[in-house]
């Protein structure tokens, strides 16, 4: 029976057939990244990503600054409540729109010195309120700027005197309006 099997006529049979399967799972999961020779190199977004060397301090900074934003977020809406703090109910409908991806008590139990939980007296439900040290910086911070008012405005008029037409793209002060001192809530 192998005799048979083996034999110069059945061997003809399939070697096109054993180099089509070898051709077919020459591009398996393994080495699927591999190219074939005539092929130019892929350039995509993928090849670029794995190809960059990481920054950890900037990627840490990043991650800090993006924490900053959603804390300031958070402010932002619990001092526009008319009691001055805001319900856990209230900010879970708010998280999205704020850009919390997390839940909202694990993010306020991360930053005890800026949020303060607490149980209403009255209504028994959970509230969130920010603490006196986040307000106070919070007011230290309105203070510079609107002492540093003066200047914002010496440099947005050396801006306008260099231009070539004495306008300015609003976009483009909107990209640098921390280096130029500006206010961050326009």
């Amino acid at each position: 029976m192998a005799s048979k099997l083996f034999s110069p006529k059945n061997l003809r049979v399939f070697s096109p057939r054993l180099h089509m399967l070898n051709e077919a799972f020459c591009y398996s999961p393994f080495n699927r990244s591999m190219q074939r020779r005539w092929k130019k190199p892929v350039d995509s977004a993928r090849t670029r990503l794995e190809s960059r060397t990481r920054d950890h301090r900037l990627d840490k900074l990043m991650i800090q600054l993006k924490n900053l934003r959603l804390a300031l977020d958070l402010h932002a809406v619990i001092s526009q409540q008319r009691n001055g703090y805001a319900s856990l109910q209230l900010l879970l409908r708010w998280r999205r729109e704020i850009g919390l991806n997390t839940e909202i008590g694990a993010f306020l139990k991360k930053y005890p010195h800026i949020f303060e939980i607490y149980v209403h007296p009255v209504k028994r439900n959970h509230c969130c309120r920010i603490t006196r040290k986040m307000a106070d910086l919070v007011a230290e911070e309105d203070a510079v700027i609107r002492e540093n008012e003066p200047a914002v405005v010496q440099r947005l008029k050396k801006l306008l005197m260099m231009s070539t037409d004495g306008t300015l793209n609003m976009h483009a002060l909107w990209l640098v309006r921390k280096e130029l001192g500006m206010r961050i809530w326009l």
